[in-house]
């Protein structure tokens, strides 16, 4: 029996898609949710890319007497070796099941290699991969005016009914009942939050719009997609959180997050363009499309940012007797709730029981090292009543400006560091 187009489109067209494989396999063994937000680089995602995911068979889980269905449909699938011809057992393929309910979620799922007991092997995630992707291709097309792509479903064979398994699933109701106080060490309620970055937000964007690409949008569309942007409630303080540490274990999640967003640092690049300026350089920089790695960073650069922490502590050593309380902390990715599309990371935050929360940023500039502060820098300074300030007209002020008024503060100080001592200016 072959599964009818209609069926399968009913059933399919807006209850998988990639976050269901996200809740599935997130927390298992092998994924997190950074490498999940990464997923492209999955060993199961590159599997279906390259066409390893062979067959599919779909098997409707009704009630043989009555018809009634039960709210689940069952698939199996094949999958080829990778890097050897047969399987550790010497068969041609990998072969699993998976088991879906009819809202979309994946009940449960199994892979007959060697790391496929969990459900959550290269092959299972991979056969995922290619129904979904299939799915949205389908969404993509209209049925009624073109043939539609299911390029697997509308072939598969139905299999021989399975029954449901004798236990059930324990409601939480009932395992409420079996927990006493004396059981529970520690309770905490915990908000769940989707984070998204606004290149997924694109895809989904163009998904949802029947969109086949925008390379080369229009100001509608433009105009659209910041509409769209604002129907999402931005897990801020998630990405605030979770940027904290910005060059070490969560840097893959920083850059994802601050893509294709306005940094602050590049406030006054975008505002100083002209009509002779390629914005096509510009948005490239704003996507990262050329992002540098850590062996082809110029040691200029890396220069400036190891001297961030000495500059640091010299501020402190200055400043600490002038302050109550004074403490100075990390800065994540601040993300405005208003503007989602701007972005702010400054250096550091300052606090103090005499002042107001203020922000520090840092600039160590490596070709006028061996000059004084005030000297390097006296083409970007004001000198009025013997304190020096920031010129409006610079990069450095754009960029202050601009994380004070993501961040609702009034206050940020600028410290300019050569390797004869700072100067901090407001």
């Amino acid at each position: 029996m072959v599964l009818s187009e209609v069926r399968c489109k009913t059933w399919f067209r807006k209850d998988f898609r990639f976050p269901d494989i996200y809740h599935y396999l997130v927390g298992k063994d092998g994924y997190d949710e950074d490498c999940l937000r990464s997923y492209k680089s999955l060993e199961g995602f590159r599997l279906f890319v390259d066409g390893h995911v062979e067959d599919l068979n779909y098997h409707d889980l009704s009630d043989d007497e009555t018809g009634k269905k039960d709210g689940y449909c069952y698939f199996q699938f094949k999958v080829k070796p990778t890097e050897r011809s047969k399987t550790e057992d010497g068969k041609d393929f990998y072969w699993g099941f998976i088991v879906l309910q009819y809202t979309g979620s994946i009940y449960s799922a199994y892979c007959a290699c060697k790391g496929g007991a969990d459900g959550a092997c290269r092959h299972t995630a991979a056969a995922l991969f290619d129904l979904e992707a299939t799915i949205r291709r389908n969404d993509s097309e209209t049925c009624t005016s073109v043939s539609c792509f299911w390029k697997l479903l509308l072939h598969c064979v139905a299999l021989q009914f399975i029954t449901k398994p004798p236990v059930q699933a324990v409601s939480e109701e009932e395992l409420l009942d079996q927990i006493t106080s004396a059981d529970i060490d520690y309770e905490e309620i915990v908000e769940y939050a989707e984070v998204y970055s606004l290149k997924e937000l694109a895809d989904i964007f163009v998904a949802q719009n029947n969109f086949e690409s925008l390379e080369n949008p229009t100001y509608e569309h433009c105009s659209s997609f910041l509409e769209f942007l604002h129907h999402f409630e931005f897990a801020t303080e998630v990405i605030f959180q979770k940027t904290l540490s910005q060059s070490t274990s969560n840097s893959e999640f920083w850059f994802s997050q601050r893509a294709g967003r306005i940094a602050a640092s590049n406030f006054y690049k975008v505002c100083d363009m002209k009509e002779t300026t390629n914005s096509k350089n510009t948005a490239k920089l704003l996507m990262n499309y050329c992002p540098l790695s850590e062996d082809s960073t110029p040691y200029q650069l890396s220069w400036g940012h190891e001297k961030e922490v000495a500059a640091i502590k010299e501020y402190l050593k200055k400043h600490r007797t002038k302050h109550r309380g004074l403490e100075v902390f990390r800065s994540g990715l601040i993300v405005d709730k208003q503007y989602p599309y701007l972005g702010a990371s400054p250096d550091r935050i300052q606090v103090c029981k005499c002042c107001p929360k203020t922000l520090l940023e840092v600039k160590s500039i490596f070709s006028k090292r061996n000059l004084q502060p005030h000297v390097a820098e006296a083409h970007c300074l004001d000198v009025v009543a013997g304190k020096y300030y920031v010129k409006k007209e610079t990069s450095w002020n754009y960029q202050m400006q601009g994380q004070l008024a993501l961040a609702r503060l009034e206050q940020c100080n600028l410290i300019i560091y050569t390797l004869k001592g700072i100067l901090v200016t407001c």
